[in-house]
């Protein structure tokens, strides 16, 4: 199911004189709010938070693990062409990280957020700021297997088969020797 975390008190939020977390929020896209994560729908980790230092530019190092601590990925905000290495206000802000269906495999996944400055200085990390859960709630017509696919991510990726000969194959011929 879709989950959202929120710290509604600036004061007891988890972070420190310079952030501090207000919403983590993990939304399935669709149009129905707070569905579950299905592994080959697309899905949004939203990151709420204040920025208490005027003129810090922040950065947003997003890491996605399992629950057993193997990394899977990690993402940052200076893809955001609006906001990379342009200077914050003080103030509460949203970054959203978008990622794409059929990346994540099935499981229990594990969300640090860890904020820099433009020098790369450790700002706040925030080591468990979510747990989100991807279902595999697809049937496969095409594959008859039901079960977890090996691997952290599981991604649906193009294939072609090309016949390249038809020699036909003689039943007196030894393939193997």
């Amino acid at each position: 199911e879709g989950l959202e975390r929120v710290w509604r008190d600036i004061y007891s939020a988890p972070g420190n004189e310079r952030i501090r977390i207000h919403r983590v929020t993990i939304l399935q896209d669709t149009d129905k709010p707070y569905s579950p994560i299905e592994m080959g729908v697309a899905f949004r980790i939203i990151v709420e938070y204040w920025n208490l230092v005027e003129g810090t530019t922040l950065i947003l190092n997003l890491v996605l693990f399992t629950t057993d601590g193997a990394p899977v990925f990690e993402s940052v905000t200076t893809e955001d062409p609006d906001w990379s290495a342009r200077p914050h206000q003080r103030g509460l802000f949203r970054s959203t990280c978008f990622v794409p269906g059929d990346l994540v495999n099935a499981g229990n996944f594990m969300i640090q957020l860890i904020f820099f400055d433009d020098k790369l200085l450790q700002l706040f990390d925030f080591t468990e700021a979510a747990i989100v859960s991807v279902h595999d709630t697809t049937p496969r017509s095409k594959l008859a297997y039901y079960g977890r696919f090996v691997g952290s991510i599981h991604p649906k990726l193009k294939w072609n088969t090309t016949l390249i000969g038809s020699e036909v194959v003689h039943k007196s011929t030894t393939l193997i020797k």
